[in-house]
């Protein structure tokens, strides 16, 4: 596969996505959200590519957000009821306020969708340090790429 130094994104295709947000100590934090089951069979030939997690949290002066576990699960039933782990990422302290700020971040890890069950998810567990105050917003997803790449406009 050539990839065009001006349309470098167009053979990815982007699946599995998920979001959250929360407030410190309630709704949301250390909660998993759970992205879109993927159907295998209903994709052209999945090959391997990277997770990403992207957000942005209000921290208090010395507080923080990690992921305590960003993660692919999969398994044979639709639903997901029979799903086994397959990678598993923490990501401790992303960003950490100095001064009471609002903190973007962003993590990514590789995945080889080679061996993986015919029904996979993301799942994004974010923990926040503080106590009540601070916030959070994020989304997650795969950028994948497949046997017959490229794809024509990097939609579905």
């Amino acid at each position: 596969m050539d990839i065009n130094n001006q349309d470098a994104g167009a053979p990815f295709t982007i699946l599995g996505t998920g979001g959250a947000r929360g407030v410190a100590a309630g709704t949301g934090d250390n909660t998993e959200a759970l992205g879109v089951i993927v159907d295998m069979q209903a994709q052209d030939g999945l090959m391997s590519g990277l997770a990403f997690c992207a957000g942005e949290a209000v921290l208090t002066d010395t507080k923080g957000i990690s992921l305590v576990e960003f993660k692919l699960e999969h398994g044979d039933a639709a639903n997901l009821s029979d799903a086994v782990d397959v990678i598993v990422k923490a990501f401790t302290d992303i960003v950490v306020s100095s001064g009471g700020t609002t903190e973007q971040f962003a993590v990514k890890f590789n995945v080889d969708l080679t061996g993986i069950k015919r029904y996979w998810r993301l799942t994004a567990t974010p923990d926040l340090d503080a106590v009540g105050t601070d916030t959070f917003h994020l989304g997650f997803g795969l950028a994948a790429i497949g046997d017959n790449s490229p794809v024509a406009d990097g939609a579905d």
